[in-house]
């Protein structure tokens, strides 16, 4: 999404658009890189079935994603 709107804004030749989406696209970016050390740190660990079902319930890790190969 964020490559998207960066190059929809490139084409644009409306200033207020062109702010909007770079406006908009600041957080999106910050978002990602925080879900991506999240899943990083996430992957460092061996999990229990119960957190690793708390983790998939609230989004924060995706259902049956095996990080080890031993589990």
């Amino acid at each position: 999404m964020i490559r998207c709107l960066r190059a929809f804004s490139r084409r644009s030749t409306n200033p207020e658009l062109r702010f909007t989406l770079r406006t908009f696209r600041q957080p999106l970016r910050l978002l990602h890189e925080r879900n991506e050390a999240g899943r990083d740190a996430v992957g460092e660990f061996d999990l229990d079935d119960a957190t690793r079902a708390n983790l998939e319930r609230l989004g924060y890790l995706a259902p049956g994603l095996q990080f080890f190969s031993n589990q």
